[in-house]
C-alpha cells in the first residue's frame, strides 16, 4: 500500500503545472516529503508506540442462586425453550428474505450482463464494416504525439529554467499536431 501510494505521489509531482511561486514551493514540499516515505520502515515501531495497555482476564462464574430461581435448568447446560426457537425462527426468515433478494437481483444482471453482450457483439459487426485501417494508424500517431507531449512537459516540471526557452515552441507545434 505505502508503494502504491509514493508511486502515485511522485507521477503527480511530476505531472503538475508549476505556474506560480507558491505553487513551485508546495510542489518541492512534495518531494521532500515524498522522498522522505520509506515503505520498509514506515510502521516499524508502530506497535510498540501505540499498542493498548494489557488487560487482566475477566473470571466470570455462573450464579446459582438463578438456580433457584427456576427449577429445570442445569450448570453448563442450553435450555431449548420456546424463546430460543423462536429468535431462531426469525433469523431463518430474515435469512431466507435476504437469500430471494440476492437471487432477483443477480438474475436481473445477468439479463443485463446478456443485453450488453448481445449490443456489444452487434456493435462490433456494425464497426468491422465501417472500420477502415487508415483510421488506426492515424490513432496510433496521435497516441504517439500525446506520449511525446507528454514527455515534453514531464522534463519542463523536472527543469522548468533550462528547457522553458527551447521547448515551448515543440510543445506548441505537438499540440497544433494534435489538433
Amino acid at each position: 500500500m505505502d508503494k502504491r501510494t509514493k508511486g502515485i505521489l511522485e507521477e503527480y509531482s511530476e505531472i503538475t503545472s508549476l505556474l506560480t511561486d507558491e505553487i513551485v514551493k508546495v510542489h518541492k514540499e512534495i518531494h521532500t516529503s515524498i522522498d522522505q516515505i520509506d515503505p520498509m520502515s514506515e510502521y516499524d515501531n508502530f506497535i510498540e508506540i501505540y499498542k493498548s495497555p494489557e488487560t487482566n482476564d475477566v473470571n466470570v462464574e455462573f450464579d446459582a442462586t438463578l438456580l433457584e430461581e427456576t427449577e429445570n435448568l442445569q450448570v453448563n447446560e442450553i435450555l431449548w425453550n420456546n424463546l430460543t426457537a423462536e429468535s431462531l425462527q426469525v433469523m431463518l426468515k430474515s435469512t431466507i428474505e435476504e437469500l430471494l433478494l440476492n437471487q432477483q437481483a443477480l438474475r436481473s444482471k445477468e439479463e443485463l450482463v446478456v443485453d450488453l453482450e448481445t449490443k456489444i457483439e452487434e456493435s462490433t459487426k456494425t464497426h468491422e464494416k465501417k472500420s477502415e485501417p487508415m483510421t488506426l494508424d492515424k490513432s496510433k500517431d496521435r497516441i504517439s504525439k500525446f506520449d511525446t507531449l507528454r514527455h515534453s512537459i514531464a522534463g519542463i516540471i523536472r527543469s522548468p529554467k533550462s528547457v522553458l526557452g527551447s521547448s515551448s515552441v515543440r510543445i506548441r507545434d505537438h499540440i497544433f499536431l494534435m489538433a
